[in-house]
């Protein structure tokens, strides 16, 4: 369980870097994922706790930081755009965290099951 952790905290760090390359945002949770699991764990079972963990991880500061902006948005003295506002950045948060969720988890799979090949 200690591997799929560090595993997931190399996966956002390299996905978070992976994010400022246009071109290659789309597929940064993908390499992401396939980056900390390839380098953490020895098995594709395993990879899939890392996608799992990534995704656990990235939805606390995601939700806070989307919360703290609607909140904001909602107190600016703009009532109808502050709604409008905040309903969106809460709808664009659980689309960016879907994103990270499927791709990410993918790429932790196939990471482990890059290394397995490899070790054995």
């Amino acid at each position: 369980m200690k591997k799929e952790i560090k595993g997931a905290f190399i996966a956002i760090l390299s996905t978070l870097i992976l994010y400022t390359i246009p071109g290659i945002d789309f597929i940064a949770p993908f390499a992401g994922g396939f980056i900390g699991s390839y380098f953490t764990v020895s098995n594709s079972s395993e990879g899939f706790s890392v996608g799992f963990w990534m995704t656990i991880i990235m939805i606390i500061p995601s939700i806070l930081l989307a919360a703290l902006v609607a909140i904001g948005l909602i107190y600016s003295g703009m009532v109808f755009l502050g709604y409008l506002g905040a309903f969106s950045i809460i709808i664009i948060t659980l689309i960016l965290l879907t994103h990270i969720a499927i791709l990410g988890t993918i790429g932790s799979i196939l990471g482990g099951w890059f290394n397995s090949r490899q070790v054995s």
